[in-house]
């Protein structure tokens, strides 16, 4: 999503698209069930430019206990500010990051180029441990099925927790 900076008015701007997952070149193992809704405030103060924005999608995932496909949603807001490259010899003196450089990017000539602000903004939204519920029991280690479903008699002798075995039995866990 590059937008012009040359037409920006000072009193700030309001972009509202829909963009298509593969523009923004996700390699991430996930699928989206929709487009990505952007709604992006970019505001002008001299020659610094700041986006203020809100992404929202839907994704698809796999549930890391049960191995089923469920569906994601996605809210996610961030800020940015964009600033003209400075001049080679101080970029080049630029050689680690402080905090206050991870929200700014450099823009050259007369466009910025919002992509990568809201391709961080979804991505930092998904979840480490994908799981379809709060509460799901995962699948049964016997035969396979999903906990919900699964009516074998589990079996505990030889496994990793034989050694509790008499203690599950007597909480009625097994």
């Amino acid at each position: 999503m590059e937008v012009s900076i040359q037409d920006l008015p000072t009193q700030g701007k309001v972009l509202e698209d829909s963009i298509l997952p593969q523009a923004l070149k996700f390699t991430e193992d996930f699928a989206f069930s929709e487009s990505i809704s952007a709604r992006v405030i970019l505001s002008k103060s001299g020659r610094q430019i700041t986006a203020k924005g809100e992404v929202r999608t839907v994704l698809r995932l796999t549930c890391h206990r049960c191995l089923t496909e469920y569906a994601q949603p996605i809210e996610a807001r961030f800020e940015h500010y964009f600033l003209p490259r400075p001049e080679r010899v101080v970029y080049q003196q630029m050689l680690e990051l402080e905090d206050a450089d991870l929200g700014l990017s450099y823009y050259d000539g007369l466009r910025i180029d919002l992509g990568p602000s809201i391709h961080d903004a979804v991505l930092l939204e998904v979840p480490m441990k994908q799981t379809c519920r709060v509460d799901c029991a995962g699948l049964c280690a016997s035969c396979g099925e999903s906990n919900q479903d699964c009516h074998c008699e589990r079996s505990v002798d030889g496994g990793p927790i034989s050694p509790f075995a008499e203690f599950f039995r007597d909480q009625g866990m097994i």
